[in-house]
């Protein structure tokens, strides 16, 4: 610039033109590109399938079969996650060479990438304005069900606390479409078939100079809930059955013997469960006998916790189909077993309780 008088060269303008930000494509532009590979989004069905009959509970147990431990077992998740990844990278690369290494350290980078991505989409949502509303168009949604895609897979990366603020704001800023068709995808999320049941159980009496090892594997699973029987009793302190997430069983090690009282239910993480029983020369009881449970999709959880928050708000439940809720979850309670069964069978007492509140 020179001299009082500001004259822009056309060079300048040739660059100013070629720098300005590109216009956003068209919806049917964006659904042609591979925005998150992983993110497979099925369409919204505003019907559960036919259900004739309710399935049988294969594993009836006297003992409550929800917990409240889910919540303590963040600590866990994100403490294997970080154990399981590492471990994984390094057999990775010892079996690469130099030149192999390097295109895999690329593809891990933009891994690490797309997580952070994802983060960084979470603490947006987590931070939007209360009083501006949430569009398709604003998040280039393929679909308003596109949300509830999105809040599974915060679900899975993010603490619950982030979550549950980052849903608490998506309800607020969810226009009254948006809220029909998130709560009935995530009524379609409770359908999903989600429960495998595998049972272990010792001889009984069990053999003395017992030593016993095996694993219990659930393909997918996110946790492993275990249920012992109420007869479950060894000689205590010389007769033992160790369990743990790990093979060398130093990860998430828990320890039975003696008498029924002695067992107590727990929830371990990962996909994996090993276990080890060993017994003395001398003195048998009853035994062993556990049922593991585990989840393959992961995604009952997050339709329940959606579902769940949007009955208790008022201002949202007056803007959900509550009749097509009602179907879906009289379906669910049908077709899951277990814990599901009975998140359903809240769900559907919170329905009747939001009716008479009305």
């Amino acid at each position: 610039f020179d001299g009082e008088e500001i004259k822009t060269d056309e060079t300048i303008r040739t660059l100013a033109q070629k720098w300005q930000p590109s216009r956003r494509p068209r919806s049917e532009e964006r659904n042609t590109k591979a925005v998150d590979t992983d993110m497979i989004v099925i369409s919204c069905m505003s019907k559960p399938s036919h259900c004739e009959k309710a399935t049988e509970e294969i594993n009836v147990v006297a003992q409550k079969l929800i917990t409240n431990s889910e919540s303590d077992l963040q600590l866990s998740y994100a403490k294997q996650r970080r154990s399981k990844s590492s471990a994984l990278l390094h057999k990775e690369l010892d079996v690469r060479s130099n030149r192999a290494v390097r295109q895999y350290l690329v593809k891990v980078n933009q891994a690490i990438a797309t997580l952070y991505a994802r983060h960084v989409l979470a603490l947006l949502l987590a931070d939007w304005p209360v009083e501006a509303q949430l569009s398709e168009e604003a998040l280039e949604l393929n679909g308003a069900s596109h949300m509830a895609y999105i809040l599974d897979m915060l679900m899975q990366l993010e603490e619950r606390l982030l979550w549950e603020k980052i849903l608490q704001r998506v309800l607020k800023g969810c226009s009254q479409s948006m809220l029909s068709s998130l709560s009935l995808t995530a009524c379609q999320f409770m359908e999903e078939p989600g429960m495998a049941v595998q049972v272990r159980e010792s001889k009984h009496p069990y053999d003395n100079n017992a030593n016993f090892e095996d694993k219990v594997h659930i393909p997918g699973a996110i946790y492993l809930s275990v249920k012992f029987d109420s007869r479950c009793y060894t000689e205590e302190g010389c007769d033992e059955l160790i369990m743990s997430s790990s093979s060398d069983f130093l990860q998430d090690v828990h320890n039975f013997s003696g008498s029924p009282q002695k067992w107590s239910d727990f929830e371990i993480p990962g996909d994996t469960l090993y276990y080890r029983f060993m017994s003395d020369m001398s003195n048998t009881e009853w035994g062993y006998k556990f049922t593991v449970t585990g989840g393959h999709r992961g995604r009952f959880q997050t339709g329940f916790e959606i579902l769940k928050q949007m009955l208790a708000d008022v201002r949202v439940l007056s803007h959900l189909p509550v009749a097509d809720i009602w179907e879906w979850q009289v379906g669910v309670a049908c077709r899951q077993t277990g814990s599901q069964r009975l998140k359903a069978i809240h769900l559907l007492l919170r329905l009747l309780q939001c009716q008479c509140e009305t």
